[in-house]
């Protein structure tokens, strides 16, 4: 059974698809690190296009954030590692690589996946007590006309369940 092979992971959407992503900062919901022996965000944009007399290269960043509570508000950016998938349909992944500030992203990431690695473990050293984590999509030099993104977090518990804790706040 093809459920097996996702058998003791926990998969949590945390941003529902949205469109509004032009002039607000979107965040996601926040993943609770304490019980967690691994955590990747996996990250689906849609349509991404700039307004028309823009620039394409206008660019939103993506960063990972840890807080020691489970307020958007007080989270600290944290390293992490990423990669990223090719166009729709294909089964192409770039190689990992590390980050310690936010993706600059443009309109070339329309239709692509990424996906971000942050170690609890790591994390938690960044940040006293850091055990919610979330991702912050901002948009602070773009003029985007449509941004459309998913987020789910794929989190690898310590201790293997059949049924998960609640890791969102």
């Amino acid at each position: 059974m093809a459920t097996d092979l996702m058998y003791g992971m926990n998969v949590v959407p945390i941003l529902s698809p949205a469109a509004d992503l032009t002039s607000n900062i979107a965040i996601s919901e926040h993943v609770d690190l304490v019980e967690a022996l691994d955590c990747e965000f996996l990250v689906h944009f849609g349509v991404v296009s700039t307004s028309a007399g823009t620039s394409s290269d206008d660019t939103f960043d993506l960063g990972v954030f840890v807080s020691a509570t489970a307020s958007s508000a007080a989270g600290t950016q944290v390293p992490f590692t990423y990669r990223s998938a090719g166009a729709l349909g294909t089964n192409t992944w770039t190689t990992w690589a590390a980050s310690t500030v936010a993706l600059a992203l443009t309109s070339d990431a329309t239709g692509i996946l990424y996906l971000v690695h942050v170690d609890p473990a790591e994390a938690a050293g960044v940040v006293a007590g850091g055990r919610y984590a979330y991702l912050s999509m901002s948009p602070p030099d773009c003029d985007n006309s449509s941004v459309i993104v998913g987020m789910a977090a794929i989190v690898s518990p310590r201790h293997r369940q059949e049924t998960h804790r609640s890791t969102t706040v």
